[in-house]
């Protein structure tokens, strides 16, 4: 969940670092996009600071769930944090619980998941709420249901800096709003990039009656609920991927609305998979075949001596040319040691979990083995290694931004490891890892490792090349990719796409060794160069980003918390 401990007290936790040129206070500001983390600078502006306009861009027109969290979604899509860690600001992380029992009446467990829908209606309140306290205080709020596809930066000659921020208007021809800054919060985007684009898909439509043609779901966010129930209850479904978006339409497929049901077996406790006439099967398809972990219902009490903020910048310090990962798993498997938990960590699983595979079959019963254990482990409270990475989480941060690790070290974490850590950061709720495990129990899913590409085929089908051959599909759900952090993509929306033309928005790189070292060659990664101590993009005076885009210059940044977070650092160095 990566928030049950303070943010470390280094320079790069400050907040603000710096005063605005010009000792005016920002009054006109701008917030393109308005899902979560808009919503999140929203409220926070209202609250904290004095500002005096908002304009609030959001193309769907759908204001505070925006595009990622419609209340019309399916029930069996789940919110992977607890409902203790859903906030709005990172002073209050019980904000989303106290919502529903509080405001809702509803009696939930603070540990527990509910539907992004949920989340979603939340988010419509938060928003409504808080242009209610707009109106109280005075602050003027215009909601604009467009597309901006630029903002420019224009300084004045006294020197003082405003952003512009570009929309176009229905017949034709741009519309300005000039404001002192501007929040770009846009996540989720239909400019898609994913990770197994399917050459020559057919077009995304729901499926037929005869079920004739093949189906290709591009993206489960947003679809038609009918969509899903639709196809047959004989089908085998190939998703592409297996994150927590894969997971949310293993849950859709196998839905009570589909004749079936899970339930718990007195005896044993576990859930068990009662088919009725859902005849169904899923088949994961993905690079690694990795699956999420499962996140347990009570966390251990884990003692952190090595894996600290000093120990990590003395280590740095001391280094030629930066971290190695060598040396932060050095100190990782010294914290195991210190707190006897050598017995709960199998590190050759843990980094090769299909080592030895030589088939689907294979990939599949391994697979199976390892989610019953990370169910038990979740289930039993005994989930070291997931409630060790979340105690880690801030100081894996702070190596992150300040630029402990090597370039190339980087770069090789990137490669290797980052599918590796956000199994444990971004994991599966545990009724989900329940579900799962009834299923592969019950022989309902499978899964393939070594995805290349997928072909639509003239004859009507898809073909998925793999590590062990080709893979038939009829049913297709892609589940790979939902935002491009490759900032000199063609495929990025026109707002990034003019930005990084421009030169504003530049990729993410690192030296090869320490950062201010040697002067050479840079190694460009994925994300954008943004200053993590501000979040604005680096070389612009006005422009502040704080979206899927800054998982780059940091680790991870998908969490509810550390998107608000960030949101509070923008804005504590806007107002200085």
């Amino acid at each position: 969940q990566m928030c049950d401990q303070p943010p470390p007290s280094s320079s790069a936790y400050a907040g603000s670092c710096g005063k605005r040129p010009s000792c005016r206070k920002p009054k006109r500001i701008g917030i393109v996009g308005c899902g979560f983390t808009g919503t999140s600078a929203f409220y926070q502006l209202v609250s904290d600071y004095s500002v005096k306009e908002i304009f609030i861009f959001e193309k769907s027109g759908i204001f505070g769930p925006g595009y990622a969290w419609n209340t019309t979604e399916r029930e069996d899509f789940l919110v992977n944090n607890t409902n203790s860690t859903l906030c709005l600001a990172p002073g209050n992380l019980m904000a989303f619980y106290n919502w529903m029992t509080q405001c809702q009446n509803q009696d939930v467990d603070k540990d527990s998941h509910v539907s992004r829908s949920r989340f979603g209606e939340f988010l419509v309140d938060s928003f409504k709420s808080t242009r209610t306290i707009a109106a109280i205080k005075g602050v003027n709020v215009t909601l604009i249901p467009k597309e901006v596809v630029d903002v420019r930066e224009e300084t004045k000659e006294c020197g003082e800096t405003t952003s512009h921020i570009v929309t176009m208007k229905d017949g034709g021809g741009e519309e300005v709003i000039v404001v002192d800054a501007v929040l770009i919060t846009t996540g989720r985007s239909p400019y898609e990039e994913h990770f197994f684009p399917v050459s020559s898909p057919p077009p995304s439509s729901p499926p037929s009656p005869s079920h004739s043609s093949p189906v290709y779901i591009p993206d489960h966010v947003n679809v038609p609920r009918e969509t899903f129930d639709s196809l047959p209850l004989d089908a085998t479904v190939h998703i592409l991927g297996s994150s927590l978006s894969a997971f949310d339409v293993v849950n859709g497929l196998f839905s009570p609305s589909t004749s079936c049901e899970f339930v718990r077996d007195e005896q044993t406790g576990k859930l068990q998979f009662v088919p009725g006439n859902n005849n169904r099967r899923v088949v994961l398809c993905s690079r690694s075949g990795r699956l999420k972990k499962v996140g347990g219902v009570k966390a251990m009490d884990i003692k952190i001596n090595h894996f600290t903020e000093e120990n990590v910048r003395k280590m740095y310090e001391e280094s030629a040319n930066g971290l190695t990962l060598e040396d932060l798993g050095a100190l990782i498997k010294g914290d195991i040691k210190d707190n006897n938990a050598e017995h709960f960590v199998d590190f050759n699983e843990i980094l090769d979990p299909y080592a030895g595979c030589g088939s689907i079959e294979e990939v599949t019963k391994r697979a199976a083995e390892i989610m019953e254990r990370d169910v038990e482990k979740a289930v039993t409270g005994k989930n070291f290694m997931m409630d060790l990475m979340n105690k880690c989480a801030f100081v894996g941060l702070l190596v992150a931004e300040e630029g402990y690790l090597a370039g190339v070290e980087e770069q090789r974490y990137r490669d290797e490891f980052e599918t590796l850590v956000l199994s444990f950061f971004a994991a599966a709720p545990i009724l989900t890892g329940e579900r799962l495990r009834a299923l592969f129990k019950a022989g309902r899913i499978q899964v393939i490792k070594g995805v290349k590409n997928v072909a639509y085929s003239p004859d009507s089908h898809f073909t998925i090349h793999h590590a062990f051959g080709e893979e038939t599909a009829h049913f297709l759900v892609n589940t790979s990719g939902s935002v491009s952090r490759q900032v000199s993509s063609p495929i990025q929306p026109p707002l990034f796409r003019g930005l990084h033309e421009r030169g504003v928005l530049k990729g993410h790189s690192r030296a090869v060794g320490k950062e201010g070292g040697e002067e050479g060659k840079r190694i460009e990664m994925k994300g954008a160069a943004i200053d993590m101590k501000t979040m604005k993009v680096k070389g612009a005076k006005t422009i502040y980003m704080v979206n899927m885009l800054v998982w780059g210059p940091t680790f991870f940044s998908s969490s509810a918390f550390l998107m608000s977070f960030f949101v509070q650092r923008a804005l504590r160095d806007l107002y200085g």
